[in-house]
């Protein structure tokens, strides 16, 4: 079967699926607590959520995108990211990750759609 490996799986294709999976789902819980208990912990959270959207922007600038645009997609790729995770972790079904970052992708693109389309104020 073409996108499996030699054991059946296909989970190759989308490393989301691998990375995000029902085990990481109840550690995820767990660091949430930890985490909203610790101002140094949510500290170094940002730090790394920063550190995570400069090599998103760096990565879109090596493949020609200007430094606006790259910065733009790092900000929104992170914030989907937040978004899924949230959902994920909060939701009653096993839907897997990537069905939920797919979605909130989904929504930032149809809400960013909105903002271009709200009456402008005249200068």
């Amino acid at each position: 079967m073409a996108g499996t490996d030699e054991f059946g799986d296909d989970s190759r294709a989308d490393p989301a699926a691998v990375a995000m999976t029902p085990q990481q789902r109840a550690k995820a819980a767990q660091r949430v607590l930890v985490v909203a208990a610790n101002s140094e912990v949510q500290e170094r959270g940002l730090l790394k959520h920063a550190r995570i959207a400069r090599s998103i922007s760096a990565a879109l600038r090596e493949r020609d995108a200007d430094d606006l645009t790259a910065r733009l997609g790092a900000e929104v790729g992170m914030l989907a990211f937040s978004i899924a995770v949230e959902r994920w972790m909060g939701s009653e079904t096993d839907e897997p990750f990537p069905v939920h970052a797919a979605a909130a992708f989904s929504d930032l693109q149809v809400r960013a759609a909105q903002l271009d389309s709200r009456p402008r104020l005249s200068a």
